[in-house]
C-alpha cells in the first residue's frame, strides 16, 4: 500500500519526537502467553486470548514476528472507521514506529518484504440474530490460525446502521526462511 511506504519514510522524520520509545514488556505484557516449553511464545493477534487463538511466534520468521508485535498497536482513531477510508482509520504511524523500535532493539536487518491486508466491510440488517455470529466468527478465527499466515485479526463494533470493518494481516503463502 503506497500510504504504508509514506508512514515508513515519514518515520525517518519522527513526529514522536526525541526520547518517544516503546518498551513492549511494560506497555504490552497482557498479550504474551508461554507454555511450559521455553521457547514457544505465544501472542494475542485478535479479540480472542484463549491458546487456540493465539500465535506461537517460534512459527514464524523473525521479520513476520516483529510486524506482528507492532501490529498489537493498531487501533483505529476515527469512530466511523466502518465506512471511512481504511487507511485512514487506524494509527498506521505508531505501528510502524513500533515496528522500527522493535527491528532496532533486536538488532534485525530488515529488508523489503510483502504482507498482504484483508478489509471486510459488512453491513447487517437490525433484525438479525447476532447470538450465533460471535460464534462462528470464533470459529473461523481457530481455523485461520491452523492454516498459518494469520499475524493480526480485528474488527470493529457496528454502527448505528449496522455497518463494520474487520480486517486482517497476512503473512504470504511461502515456506519459513532461517536466512536473515
Amino acid at each position: 500500500m503506497p500510504f504504508i511506504e509514506n508512514v515508513v519514510e515519514e518515520l525517518g522524520t519522527s513526529k514522536f519526537g526525541a526520547g518517544y520509545s516503546l518498551d513492549e514488556a511494560t506497555l504490552k505484557p497482557n498479550l504474551y502467553r508461554q507454555r511450559n516449553n521455553d521457547s514457544e511464545i505465544l501472542l494475542v493477534v485478535s479479540p480472542y486470548t484463549d491458546e487456540a487463538h493465539l500465535l506461537d511466534l517460534s512459527t514464524i520468521e523473525p521479520a513476520q514476528a516483529l510486524l506482528a508485535k507492532a501490529l498489537t498497536w493498531m487501533v483505529p482513531i476515527r469512530d466511523d472507521y466502518a465506512t471511512a477510508c481504511y487507511t485512514e482509520s487506524f494509527n498506521w504511524i505508531e505501528v510502524m514506529h513500533a515496528l522500527k523500535t522493535l527491528v532496532a532493539a533486536a538488532d534485525f536487518h530488515w529488508r523489503t518484504r510483502t504482507f498482504f491486508i484483508v478489509i471486510f466491510r459488512s453491513q447487517v440488517k437490525a433484525a438479525t440474530d447476532y447470538s450465533h455470529l460471535g460464534e462462528l466468527d470464533r470459529r473461523s478465527h481457530i481455523e485461520a490460525m491452523k492454516s498459518g499466515g494469520l499475524l493480526k485479526y480485528w474488527f470493529g463494533t457496528p454502527d448505528a446502521d449496522g455497518r463494520n470493518l474487520a480486517t486482517c494481516t497476512k503473512r504470504p503463502w511461502f515456506p519459513y526462511r532461517t536466512d536473515d
